[in-house]
């Protein structure tokens, strides 16, 4: 009796693309189950292929859409899994591309009102605000000062663990980093493992910045746990 492969842990930084991308590599059939914020996705492989992806009772690329959005959570991939029904046809770059451009349209539209209320009540100090993943990917932006705000929030965001030596592991819950002209504020977000992005005037008065700014953080948990 032949025995196929199983794994399963954890899903890592890198995400749920390259565990797929592994499953694609080993050119077999084989089934990606996903388990994150209390909901269960799937994927299946044939051929160096995604054909089929599921999440309750949606199908196909905006199923694959949302698995690819897992930040977080556990998976098993099984090989030799093959799928009740096929609703993808497209190449894997292809689905990569319509996948992202499917999350970030959902992305703006989840964060901006939230955005919205924020920049009111830190009127007039804001110059911009937002909300990033870790790896410094703009999310959403309230003033669209997108590329300074998203270069300055990637450096700062990849550099944070290595610059904060008493951080002992993963990204730190806040980051307050003042340069001559403006104040950066940022908020880690769990689980989607982002950050609340406020960039405010110098002149400002940081602890009522801080205590603004911190006073939203349960308002975006728990929406971002809805994603």
């Amino acid at each position: 009796m032949r025995s196929y492969l199983r794994l399963s842990g954890a899903i890592g930084g890198s995400g749920v693309e390259s565990l797929i991308e592994m499953a694609l590599q080993m050119d077999k059939p084989a089934r990606l189950t996903v388990t994150s914020r209390g909901r269960s996705y799937e994927a299946f492989m044939m051929a160096q292929k995604v054909v089929h992806a599921a999440n309750g009772q949606e199908r196909g690329v905006p199923a694959l859409a949302h698995l690819l959005a897992s930040r977080s959570g556990t998976f098993a991939l099984d090989e030799g899994m093959f799928p009740q029904e096929v609703t993808i046809s497209q190449p894997w770059e292809a689905l990569r591309i319509e996948a992202r451009s499917q999350q970030a349209e959902e992305d703006e539209k989840h964060f901006a009102p939230l955005l919205a209320q924020l920049a009111a009540q830190l009127a007039p100090h804001l110059k911009d605000a937002g909300v990033l993943e870790e790896n410094g990917r703009l999310l959403a932006c309230h003033a669209q000062r997108l590329p300074n705000m998203s270069e300055q929030a990637a450096m700062l965001l990849q550099t944070a663990p290595h610059a904060l030596p008493n951080l002992s592991s993963g990204m730190p819950q806040r980051l307050i980093v003042q340069t001559q002209d403006e104040t950066f504020l940022g908020l880690l977000l769990e689980p989607r493992r982002a950050y609340l992005i406020a960039i405010v005037q110098n002149s400002a008065p940081l602890d009522h910045i801080v205590s603004t700014v911190s006073s939203f953080l349960p308002q975006f948990v728990s929406t971002t746990q809805t994603i």
